[in-house]
């Protein structure tokens, strides 16, 4: 969480304590366990979320040298509460799957084939994040000068401020480089969205303004509307309990790297992230090989060359 967002859930809890005349500061344990079904009881908040909502409380006592209420026996009761009435009521949540490379490449289709402006630009950021594998906030804020095509076909990309940055300030940007296609005979579909909405860009924008227009403060939620409207075009729907998000576009990037035999450490190294990370949460070790996965990757793996005699 930012320090913005510590701040805002710290008046959350101030102000429920306020409204039942309760003490915020140090609080006892019994009023954080009341904030938890006060949580419940809204209904929008997820029980992963709770302890969220917690992390300000736990936070301010600590600065303020006081006992960390949210360690407390009822507290854990009461958030396990919250735990079991939600799958009581509701279930398990749907589970976030990657995209698979057949698909990815039918949106792609779609976006060059699409006479919408609107629907090939948004449907291009949707290829983009899939190809590129970056988190969605990377791929929303690339500007146009963040992105150069090669006269050979190949494509450039640089990432001017990562997650991580805020950590260690100083750190070199990220910039990556694909070869061009490996397939002569099929239209290199990810390289020439970009190269078409760049031209329409440059013709009305200035460089520096970002490629993918998009308003809110999400871009997860950005690019996995989009994504669903894309699928819901083609008539395409996740396996039963399951969802497509924009997770599923980055994950789906990943597996169908990894599915061609581009090593983990390299696909994990590309996406900007641990070999831990890539497996545990972008990976789906069951994925089967793909045509489509070598249009989108192919071009990554090393090429037979003859050397000179």
């Amino acid at each position: 969480m930012t320090a913005a967002s510590y701040g805002a859930g710290w008046l959350r809890f101030c102000a429920f304590c306020a409204e039942g005349s309760y003490r915020a500061l140090p609080a006892a344990p019994s009023t954080v366990g009341r904030f938890v079904a006060f949580l419940w009881l809204k209904g929008t908040v997820q029980p992963t979320s709770a302890r969220t909502y917690l992390a300000p409380v736990r936070k301010r006592h600590i600065a303020a040298g006081y006992a960390e209420p949210c360690a407390a026996d009822v507290v854990s009761e009461a958030l396990a509460g919250f735990s079991n009435d939600w799958l009581r009521t509701r279930g398990a949540k749907l589970k976030r799957v990657a995209l698979p490379a057949p698909l990815a490449w039918k949106l792609a289709q779609l976006a060059y084939a699409s006479p919408s402006a609107t629907v090939c630009l948004r449907l291009t950021a949707v290829v983009s994040h899939f190809f590129m594998c970056r988190r969605a906030k990377d791929v929303l804020a690339l500007a146009a000068a963040d992105i150069a095509l090669t006269p050979a076909g190949g494509l450039s990309f640089q990432i001017l401020r990562t997650k991580t940055d805020a950590k260690r300030p100083g750190g070199e940007r990220l910039a990556h480089s694909y070869p061009p296609s490996s397939f002569t005979s099929v239209p290199d579909l990810p390289v020439l969205l970009l190269r078409r909405a760049l031209a329409v860009h440059h013709r009305h924008l200035r460089p520096s303004d970002r490629l993918f227009r998009w308003t809110g403060s999400d871009p997860g939620s950005a690019l996995s509307a989009w994504l669903r409207a894309g699928l819901l075009l083609l008539g395409a729907s996740p396996p039963v309990g399951c969802v497509y998000a924009s997770h599923s576009c980055r994950s789906g990037g990943c597996t169908a790297m990894r599915t061609i035999g581009v090593g983990l450490d390299a696909v994990a190294q590309w996406a900007g992230m641990s070999v831990e990370t890539l497996t545990k949460s972008y990976n789906d070790a069951l994925a089967p090989v793909t045509p489509e996965a070598h249009f989108f990757f192919g071009r990554l793996l090393p090429r037979v060359f003859a050397l000179p005699a």
